[in-house]
């Protein structure tokens, strides 16, 4: 069901581009993330890790666009200093594909899915990294909500929430949840 969604998704966006080809944007991505996994025990957004990747906008109306992106994306879980020694460290390609409403010429409402691709995961209790891979699902089907302000015509600023939709771990309860804060650098058509 998930998948034949993406896939339509897809297949609307691919239909999309091809009837506003001249009018689409590309996007640039970098920015830092503060992540948790919602099943480890632990509360907080306290690993940090950056997002890196890029996207293209195709306009569907006056008020709504339709953006892919794929970023490469470090996500996990850390203890805090009065906690016992605990650090997941997962590595994602997230695949988005986020609805913006343009609420204002400088703010963009989002939501999107996406299916993010496990790249590696790594556990630490105190005695160094070991691969955890087989403890995740190599698929992370993921809801997005966030905001994006636009500085000016080349550059935004965007704040998003990323969470899993379905358990991402193999044999626990494990749900990825991000906080983004991107900057943007917006690639005019010519």
């Amino acid at each position: 069901m998930k998948s034949s969604l993406i896939s339509f998704l897809l297949c609307y966006c691919s239909f999309t581009s091809a009837l506003y080809a001249q009018e689409f944007k590309g996007v640039l991505i970098a920015g830092a993330s503060a992540a948790q996994i919602d099943g480890d025990d632990l509360g907080g957004f306290d690993k940090a890790g950056f997002q890196l990747g890029a996207g293209v906008s195709f306009p569907l109306s006056e008020k709504f666009l339709i953006q892919p992106e794929m970023m490469f994306s470090q996500k996990g879980s850390k203890a805090r200093e009065n906690e016992p020694f605990f650090n997941w460290q997962l590595n994602y390609i997230d695949i988005p594909l986020i609805l913006n409403y343009v609420f204002s010429k400088s703010i963009d409402f989002q939501v999107g899915l996406g299916a993010n691709y496990l790249l590696s995961a790594r556990f630490d209790d105190g005695s160094g990294f070991i691969d955890q891979s087989e403890a995740f699902k190599t698929i992370d089907f993921a809801g997005n909500i966030g905001i994006e302000y636009h500085f000016s015509e080349l550059i935004s600023g965007n704040i998003r929430l990323t969470t899993s939709l379905a358990n991402s771990g193999k044999f626990e309860n494990y749900y990825n949840r991000t906080l983004n804060f991107t900057l943007r650098y917006h690639l005019l058509p010519k």
